[in-house]
């Protein structure tokens, strides 16, 4: 009964809700583990069996750890919306009611530790401009590494973004940025984004222009790969050499554009921070330039956010160290200018 069921939602999350494939397949994992942890009928619903499939949810392990809170809230929250969707079909429209279904709640306690996140670090610019500075540039790898550095920070993009980034989606006189999904650019919900340069200081800008200007020296046409692939060279007597080169494929994963990091990172014994650490780094120095709620605004569209809001909450909150900070430059004795 599961699978059929589990086979008309998938269509239904396709063809009705639009979702993404990576996305559905995340559903559906929380709804093999309702199959292996729910073996009754569904159409025989009741609080107590909820309460107990949520209780054993609390004590269900994947390599032998626990399921941490967060985790726990998506299954549940998975499950859920799967059970309204049933309590639409055929055979079940009596059988399952919403107030059933909220039977499946974390306590209000738990809800509130699931939004307990910790503080992320970050690399500050002074940190990025001299990395790329550390980089000897011996041969075209390590002119991609270090302007990849640079463009991190720069633009502040998503992963999926930048690693599907064309030589055409950047204009090569003002460094503004289209990430077009008709141009295969993976964004967040296929969204079109225009993306301008932060020059946050003249040597990366320098770096970025120079890598634009070196892939159109080379032949690379706008169609190609913004940041290719590194591709092994063979000796003469078919062994292979180091990666000194670039060819014209795309990064398929993060991991691979971590590793290009972590390389350069541990090449100095410095601290590692993944591509995200850098969009995070971007947001935070673009607020500390802002002067109005125009260039609030403008900072929120370049990150694709819906509200200024959300980059506030997402990317404003301040690290424990620039709260203290914060709190030791304040003047007790001055007479109090800013009025509520």
């Amino acid at each position: 009964m599961f699978e059929l069921l589990f086979r008309r939602y998938t269509i239904y999350l396709v063809e009705a809700k639009g979702l993404l494939e990576k996305t559905i397949d995340s559903i559906l994992s929380s709804l093999d583990i309702l199959q292996q942890l729910y073996k009754g009928d569904l159409k025989k619903l009741s609080p107590k069996k909820l309460i107990k499939l949520k209780n054993e949810l609390r004590e269900y392990e994947v390599n032998g750890k626990r399921l941490s809170l967060k985790r726990i809230r998506k299954i549940l929250n998975d499950i859920s919306k799967f059970l309204t969707w049933l309590s639409f079909q055929p055979g079940f429209k009596s059988r399952i009611q919403q107030d059933l279904i909220s039977y499946l709640s974390l306590s209000n306690e738990e809800m509130a530790l699931t939004y307990i996140s910790k503080t992320r670090d970050f690399p500050i610019l002074d940190y990025v401009v001299q990395l790329c500075e550390m980089i000897v540039i011996n041969n075209i790898i390590d002119l991609r590494d270090r302007v990849i550095i640079a463009f991190l920070i720069c633009y502040g993009l998503r992963n999926e973004s930048l690693r599907s980034l064309i030589l055409g989606s950047i204009d090569r006189i003002t460094l503004e940025l289209k990430q077009s999904p008709l141009d295969g650019v993976k964004t967040k919900f296929t969204k079109e984004i225009h993306t301008f340069c932060f020059r946050f200081h003249p040597v990366l800008v320098g770096y970025i222009q120079e890598w634009v200007d070196t892939l159109y020296q080379m032949g690379y046409s706008q169609s190609d790969p913004l940041f290719p692939l590194s591709e092994l060279k063979v000796d003469e007597n078919g062994g292979f050499l180091r990666r000194t080169d670039i060819g014209k494929g795309f990064m398929m994963s993060s991991t691979t554009l971590n590793q290009i990091l972590k390389k350069r990172a541990d090449q100095f014994n410095i601290n590692y921070y993944s591509a995200h650490c850098y969009r995070h780094s971007s947001a935070y120095h673009a607020l500390r330039c802002v002067k109005d709620a125009h260039q609030l605004k403008a900072v929120s569209q370049q990150f694709s956010h819906k509200t200024v809001a959300l980059i506030l909450t997402t990317y404003g909150n301040l690290s424990v160290h620039q709260q203290r900070e914060a709190i030791e430059s304040i003047n007790y004795d001055s007479k109090n200018i800013f009025k509520f």
